[in-house]
């Protein structure tokens, strides 16, 4: 008999642990905290894989300043450039052509259609210079001068730019010098 129980008890322990550990992970949903973007911790929000950055403009809940879908980004190497709402950079590849994309639909694996049904942009930029193409396969893409946009797979936060000029193909957009 002590052997049978010693076999329950021994196959119990880890069901125990996981029910306790789904116990502390519900109780503790209400207070995750969430990084801002100032690095500090908010308690009582909860945690997001979108990541924030100093580049975005994207406002604050409690901020006066419009929510925009495409905004201008900058670095100093870099200088000016295409971001979303989130302060993710915008691409274009030279293989494009205005309102036509030569890219197969394999490639938007590693670099993603960037498309927003509504664009609202800063004044330093002009909304008439957006517009929309559709690919082959009925996926929309938002164009910037004709141009389909992009993202790049490995950009993971708000101003990185890691596909500038991967292959001399793929540039950052900066509007002021743009079409090529």
């Amino acid at each position: 008999m002590n052997r049978q129980l010693w076999f329950v008890s021994r196959a119990l322990v880890p069901v125990v642990a996981v029910v306790s550990l789904m116990a502390v992970l519900a109780c503790s949903t209400s207070t995750t905290a969430t990084t801002s973007r100032t690095g500090t911790t908010q308690p009582g929000t909860t945690s997001s894989l979108v990541p924030t950055s100093s580049v975005t403009s994207s406002p604050s809940p409690t901020s006066t300043v419009p929510a925009y879908t495409v905004n201008v980004a900058s670095k100093p190497v870099i200088g000016n450039y295409l971001v979303d709402g989130r302060g993710m950079t915008l691409y274009y590849t030279v293989s494009d052509r205005p309102n036509y994309s030569n890219l197969p639909d394999e490639t938007l694996t590693s670099w993603p259609a960037f498309y927003v049904p509504d664009i609202s942009v800063p004044p330093t930029l002009n909304a008439a210079d957006f517009g929309v193409y559709t690919r082959d396969n009925n996926v929309k893409q938002t164009t910037y001068g004709g141009y389909p946009l992009y993202y790049f797979f490995q950009d993971f936060k708000a101003g990185d730019t890691f596909g500038n000029k991967l292959g001399g193909v793929w540039f950052v957009i900066d509007p002021v010098n743009f079409p090529p």
